[in-house]
């Protein structure tokens, strides 16, 4: 994320807020394309893009039912488009399939 676009996203009509970012144990994943408000509009499609140099997967939960997304993979980029559903958006990753459970990389809330 360059500097220019977190300066556009505060500097937005009607903007509350950057995107949560959780500890997780990726030292080498970026957000190369995801939106940087905190709050998202519900029924509105979003493009999320991650470029990870150590997990093995990565996935959406989405809205109240916290559906499970599978984001797509292409090398070291996950991809997904998702239509945000109220209630919570949350990004995560784990470094093996093996791993029970996924960590949190990205949230935000959808109204």
């Amino acid at each position: 994320m360059s500097s220019e676009s977190v300066r556009l996203a505060l500097d937005g009509a009607g903007a509350r807020g950057l995107v949560g970012v959780y500890d997780h144990p990726s030292a080498a994943t970026l957000a190369v394309r995801v939106p940087l408000e905190r709050h998202l509009v519900a029924g509105t499609e979003y493009e999320l893009l991650l470029k990870s140099e150590d997990y093995a997967e990565t996935t959406v939960y989405s809205g109240e039912a916290k559906t499970f997304l599978r984001m797509e993979r292409d090398g070291k980029v996950f991809s997904l488009r998702v239509r945000a559903e109220r209630g919570p958006l949350t990004v995560a990753g784990r470094k093996s399939k093996g791993d029970p459970k996924f960590s949190y990389v990205l949230g935000y809330v959808v109204e």
